[in-house]
C-alpha cells in the first residue's frame, strides 16, 4: 500500500476518496522534514505523492525503524490535518509523537566516533 493510502485509512477515510489528498500530502511531507532532522535519512530526499510505497523511507535504517515511522508520521499528520477537540487527547498525541521521535532518533544514531588527540 502507498503511504497516502495508508494515511487516509487510519485517519478514517477510503483509500479512493480523494478531496483531502492534496491537504493530507501536503502534512505528510512536513512530517518527513521533520523526520529526516532526526536522522532519518529515508525522508531528506523524497517527496510523497499518491504513488510512495512506505519502503521508499528505507535507506540504512532498519525494516523495524519503518513501524515506528508509520505511527510518528500518521500521528503528526492526524494532528495537523484533524486537531482532536480534547485538549487532553491533543497533549497525549503531542507526548506520543515526542516519545516517538525520541525512540527513532536513538535508533538512527550513528556510533560516536572516537577522534584521537594530538597529544605532544
Amino acid at each position: 500500500m502507498t503511504i497516502l493510502s495508508d494515511i487516509k485509512l487510519l485517519l478514517g477515510l477510503t483509500a479512493e476518496y480523494g478531496p483531502f489528498d492534496a491537504q493530507i500530502l501536503m502534512h505528510i511531507n512536513t512530517a518527513l522534514l521533520s523526520i529526516s532532522q532526526i536522522g532519518v535519512e529515508g525522508g531528506r530526499n523524497i517527496e510523497v505523492d499518491d504513488k510512495t510505497e512506505w519502503g521508499a523511507l528505507y535507506s540504512k535504517n532498519a525494516e523495524a525503524d519503518l513501524k515506528a515511522l508509520k505511527s510518528l508520521i500518521y500521528y503528526k499528520v492526524w494532528l495537523a490535518f484533524d486537531p482532536p477537540a480534547s485538549s487532553s487527547l491533543s497533549s497525549s498525541v503531542e507526548n506520543m509523537i515526542k516519545e516517538l521521535e525520541f525512540r527513532v532518533y536513538v535508533e538512527v544514531d550513528p556510533p560516536l566516533v572516537e577522534v584521537p588527540s594530538d597529544e605532544v
